[in-house]
C-alpha cells in the first residue's frame, strides 16, 4: 500500500508542479501582454502621422491642379477674345483701312442696329475690352496700330493678374501675364 500512497503523493506533488508551473506560464503570457499593449498604440500613431503626411501632399497636389486649371482658363479666354476681335476686324475692312480699331477710337455704345462701319469698330473694340476686364483677374487691352506698306500691322495685348504658385519667399505672388497677337490686315 505504501508503494501506491507514494505513488498518489508524487502524483499531487507532480500535479502541483505543473499547476505552479501553469501559473508561471500565464503570469508570463499577462507580462508580455502588458508589453506589447503600448506598442500596438504606438503602431497605430506612427500610421496616422504618415497617413496624415501623405494627405497634405494630395491636397497641396489638387491646389496646384486646381490654380494651374485656372490660369489656362485666362489664358484661353485672352486668346478666344483677341481671334473674335481678328476676325471682327477682317470683317470690317472698312473700318480697318479708316484706322477705326485703335484704342483711341472706343468712345461709343455697343451698336445693336444697323451701324456704320465706324461704330461697327467702336462696338466691337468696347465689347472685346468689356470681356477682358470682366473675365479676367485686372484685365486690360490695348491694341497698337502700324501702317506696313499699305497695310495696317494690328499689336493687340492682354494684360492680366496671375498667381505665381512657384513663388518661395513672401514676396507678392500675383505675376502679370500677356498675350499678344500681332495680324497684318
Amino acid at each position: 500500500m505504501k508503494a501506491r500512497g507514494e505513488e498518489t503523493v508524487n502524483a499531487m506533488k507532480e500535479n502541483e508542479l505543473t499547476g505552479s508551473k501553469m501559473k508561471q506560464c500565464l503570469e508570463q503570457r499577462s507580462m508580455k501582454q502588458q508589453k506589447q499593449a503600448g506598442v500596438g498604440m504606438i503602431e497605430i500613431l506612427v500610421t496616422l502621422l504618415v497617413l496624415g503626411i501623405g494627405l497634405m501632399g494630395v491636397v497641396g497636389m489638387q491646389y496646384m491642379s486646381l490654380k494651374s486649371a485656372n490660369d489656362a482658363n485666362n489664358r484661353y479666354l485672352a486668346a478666344l477674345y483677341t481671334q473674335e476681335l481678328v476676325e471682327r476686324m477682317r470683317s470690317n475692312q472698312v473700318a480697318v483701312q479708316a484706322g477705326n480699331y485703335s484704342k483711341e477710337s472706343n468712345a461709343g455704345n455697343i451698336c445693336t442696329k444697323q451701324c456704320t462701319p465706324q461704330e461697327m469698330a467702336r462696338s466691337d473694340i468696347k465689347e472685346w475690352l468689356d470681356n477682358i476686364e470682366n473675365d479676367l483677374p485686372n484685365g486690360e487691352g490695348k491694341i497698337s496700330v502700324a501702317n506696313v506698306g499699305g497695310s495696317m500691322k494690328f499689336t493687340l495685348t492682354v494684360t492680366w493678374d496671375e498667381s505665381d504658385i512657384y513663388q518661395e519667399d513672401d514676396a507678392s505672388d500675383v505675376v502679370e501675364t500677356s498675350y499678344i497677337l500681332e495680324v497684318t490686315l
